[in-house]
């Protein structure tokens, strides 16, 4: 795996501990990208052939589990928050996929939580966590904007 990738938290598919073995997905079990060409992903403390998802999948996932729990919260004191922590490993997600996860989170209360301005900017909140997570000159200028704008939000709604 490159390190470029690696940062990215993206699999080589010729990458894995055991050539008779690759890294498959653990919520669909299936090895390889998913359905958009998007390839596995570990961004967390998994190790080993463990912890490989698709993006689209892990997305599912956070969104079953935060529906299930019947409102938004990121207060980790409560449950775990599944846009932020590996359900394996139980570590925070890191670098791209921690924004990834983040972006998916904020149309996830948009969506579900339309009127909930409060979980809103909550949820902008953790966005914005996300981008002061990584090391300057990591963020590509996409994300810098990015970051940006979520701030940009934040603010507008406090005011």
């Amino acid at each position: 795996m490159s390190s470029a990738n690696e940062k990215l938290g993206l699999v080589d598919p010729s990458f894995c501990d055991d050539a008779k073995n690759p890294p498959s997905c653990w919520i669909c079990l299936n090895e390889g990208p998913d359905e958009t060409g998007k390839p596995l992903v570990r961004d967390c403390a998994c190790r080993g052939s463990s912890g490989f998802a698709h993006l689209s999948c892990i997305f599912k996932y956070a969104e079953q589990i935060q529906q299930r729990e019947g409102r938004y919260s990121s207060d980790a004191s409560d449950i775990e928050s599944p846009w932020e922590i590996c359900p394996n490993c139980h570590e925070q997600y890191q670098n791209e996929l921690s924004i990834d996860m983040a972006t998916e989170c904020v149309s996830f209360v948009q969506n579900n939580y339309p009127n909930d301005q409060g979980s809103l900017l909550e949820a902008f909140d953790e966005k914005l966590k996300r981008f002061s997570g990584i090391e300057d000159g990591s963020l590509e200028t996409k994300q810098r904007i990015e970051g940006k704008e979520t701030a940009k939000i934040i603010l507008s709604m406090i005011e």
